[in-house]
């Protein structure tokens, strides 16, 4: 295979795994707390139980998604028994985000599903293929943050 078909086989490949992703992100899952929670909430929660003095604005750095929409999960989830807010004793402006002992559930579960991957990851394999691929991943995400910034899309280029 020449140079510019692996490179078509990748960003093919890419664009299905976006695809996916984005499809699954959408359905929610239990997370081993009777409830189902969709991606975005579980990833939320996992960063909240491994972090310390999480903040809204940490974590829309950390997720790359905006504080109004950080605010939104943090708020739902509250509600629904899975994090709490503490105000800072330095700055009461400040509120730290810590996980509830259900939370703390959903994050375990999380993190075992994390580890499965891992895994197999390790079994199949070496260091050194696993840091080109994170290389090649860095250079697409990159591409994407450009296509986000710029206002141009990523299209579904498969309908089904």
């Amino acid at each position: 295979m020449d140079a510019d078909g692996a490179e078509q086989d990748t960003i093919a490949l890419w664009v299905r795994m976006i695809n996916k992703s984005h499809r699954g992100r959408q359905v929610p899952r239990d997370y081993g707390t009777g409830e189902k929670l969709h991606m975005s909430e579980v990833l939320l929660i996992d960063r909240i139980a491994n972090n310390e003095k999480v903040t809204v604005t940490g974590l829309s750095e950390k997720l790359g998604i905006t504080k109004a929409a950080v605010s939104q999960l943090v708020k739902k989830l509250g509600d629904r028994g899975y994090i709490d807010k503490q105000v800072s004793g330095e700055d009461q402006k400040r509120k730290y985000l810590s996980t509830t002992p259900k939370g703390n559930t959903a994050s375990r579960n999380l993190r075992a599903l994390e580890n499965r991957l891992r895994n197999q990851l390790r079994e199949r394999f070496s260091e050194q293929e696993l840091r080109i691929s994170n290389r090649v991943q860095s250079v697409i995400e990159s591409y994407v943050d450009e296509l986000r910034e710029s206002g141009d899309s990523w299209h579904d280029s498969d309908p089904t």
